[in-house]
């Protein structure tokens, strides 16, 4: 005899049910709009590259120079390239790569229907060719970066083969139909990081399958129309900010380390910065510090910031853009990291200015779903593990390799 309550449909069975009915929904328009291009499509010769990277300034900073090298190629093959990013790193992209066509995209708009597909009816429109998606974490299969892929119908389209576990993996495969090349990343000869797959050996395959130069190219550097001009022309940049909280050292210590610098040399001069979510950080820091540091925070736009990088003397920072900045700028920066990602982004294979400041734990590479409980708005414990002496000490023996502040 069946147990009491035994024919009733599990929660979890009919939740799981409604999410593949909805995601059915959600595919079929892309599906039909694909069907429309395809049904619209010329005879004429598609040569264009498209590189779709909707990803924040870190990652971008990160694929800049291995952009660069692509885009070269391409106009030495007489085909155009074509950089798909979001709108806020236009004018920073086009001050790096000016011979490329740049496409600002807003992945929260694709949302909505209206934007998506008068976006990808433009983006049709420049006749690609070849789709190129330079994306590590391409498992969200129904997020909204992926609906170029599934909406666009390009003869070839290229990613990266990843490794992913659980649900991710499920959802990896899916996306992967979309994809008909995958590269591998190129490991060298002696890899100091056997379990983590860098971005940068993901960038070295796409060189390689695309034919293209692998030795540096230097990026153009973007004109500023209004220069942030200091009483020092030397001071260290300051980034107290982070994307999370769980990835941001807190701001007491970063005041401990500016007020020990200082009274170890009265001659040192801090610029803080950040976006304007973090101009509450900036102005903690500055209230309790002195006229020392100039606070900036929220008031600079990603050229002006790539400009103020560029003019330092060493950079201070969370493991965020304005670290990767600093290293593509060949400045020296310190970034203090924890184990949520060490080895895909930190440390920079050498050669690199960049020094990542860490004290590892066994549970790292989490992704960021740290092991211990955390309330909201608290820093992860590998991060705590920094302490301010070891900060303070770093920063004064790189100090010694630079011009005397």
């Amino acid at each position: 005899m069946l147990a009491a309550g035994s024919s009733r449909l599990h929660p979890e069975k009919v939740m799981r049910a409604l999410l593949l009915i909805g995601a059915v929904f959600y595919l079929l328009p892309d599906l039909l709009f694909r069907l429309i291009l395809i049904a619209k499509q010329r005879s004429k010769p598609r040569h264009t590259l498209a590189i779709i990277r909707l990803d924040p300034i870190g990652n971008m900073v990160l694929f800049a120079e291995t952009c660069h090298r692509l885009v070269q190629k391409c106009r030495d093959d007489n085909h155009p390239a074509l950089i798909v990013c979001t709108p806020s790193l236009l004018p920073l992209v086009k001050g790096w790569m000016p011979d490329a066509h740049i496409f600002g995209l807003d992945p929260q708009k694709l949302w909505q229907p209206s934007y998506r597909y008068r976006q990808l009816w433009r983006l049709h429109r420049f006749k690609i060719h070849s789709l190129f998606h330079p994306v590590v974490s391409h498992f969200h299969y129904l997020s909204t970066t992926a609906v170029i892929l599934r909406s666009l119908p390009c003869p070839i389209t290229i990613g990266y083969q990843t490794q992913t576990k659980g649900c991710q993996k499920i959802f990896n495969r899916v996306s992967e139909w979309h994809y008909k090349k995958r590269l591998s990343p190129s490991l060298p000869a002696e890899d100091s990081l056997p379990t983590v797959n860098h971005e940068t050996h993901y960038h070295n395959a796409a060189l390689a399958y695309f034919n293209a130069a692998t030795t540096p190219s230097k990026l153009a550097t973007p004109a500023v129309q209004t220069r942030w001009i200091f009483p020092t022309q030397h001071y260290i940049l300051v980034a107290p900010g982070a994307s999370h909280s769980i990835r941001q050292w807190p701001i007491g210590r970063f005041i401990t380390v500016l007020q020990t610098l200082r009274a170890a040399d009265p001659n040192l001069h801090f610029v803080i910065i950040g976006d304007a979510n973090e101009t509450t950080l900036g102005d903690t820091l500055r209230r309790h510090t002195g006229d020392y540091c100039i606070d900036v925070t929220g008031k600079t736009s990603l050229v002006e910031t790539w400009d103020l990088v560029s003019r330092c003397e060493l950079v201070l920072s969370n493991e965020t853009g304005i670290a990767q900045m600093g290293a593509a700028l060949h400045k020296k920066t310190i970034t203090l990291t924890g184990g949520g990602h060490w080895g895909r982004f930190v440390p920079l294979p050498n050669p690199s200015t960049l020094h990542p400041l860490h004290v590892e734990r066994p549970c790292y590479h989490c992704n960021w779903n740290c092991i211990y409980p955390l309330n909201k708005g608290q820093t992860a414990p590998c991060l705590l593990d920094i302490s301010v002496d070891q900060v303070v000490a770093t920063i004064q023996e790189r100090l010694q390799s630079v011009i005397t502040i």
